[in-house]
């Protein structure tokens, strides 16, 4: 029932899972030539490069995406309603692919359709 009234949890997570991993494959296939094999590649990424991806990917997010999904859990407005975007989850989906096969790196959407079930919040309470 909760996941139900979380906007996030329609569609923005998953968006935003998916231009990081552009972002990522962008960097790998950038960095690919520099470095003998993966493991050396693997040690060249930072949390600052993860923050960084975080920050663009957040920047990226399709305005239209959001009012979607605030109205999808009845959070509506109607003069935000008449100028959402359609958002093209294929197209992004294509170009990670298109990524991942220049880097050599398998991409398995079955695989990663796992993540859309994982939780991406913590409970901070006391208790």
């Amino acid at each position: 029932m909760t996941s139900k009234l979380q906007p996030l949890d329609h569609g923005i997570f998953k968006w935003f899972k998916l231009e990081y991993r552009r972002y990522f494959l962008q960097s790998i296939f950038a960095r690919m030539y520099d470095n003998a094999n993966a493991s050396e590649l693997g040690k060249k990424i930072t949390v600052g490069d993860a923050v960084k991806w975080s920050k663009y990917a957040w920047r990226d997010l399709d305005s239209g995406l959001v009012v979607k999904c605030f109205a999808i859990c009845g959070m509506k407005n109607s003069a935000i309603e008449k100028q959402i975007l359609s958002f093209n989850e294929t197209k992004t989906v294509d170009e990670n692919v298109e990524l991942s096969k220049i880097a050599g790196i398998e991409y398995d959407q079955k695989a990663l359709e796992c993540e859309d079930n994982l939780e991406c919040f913590d409970d901070f309470s006391d208790s």
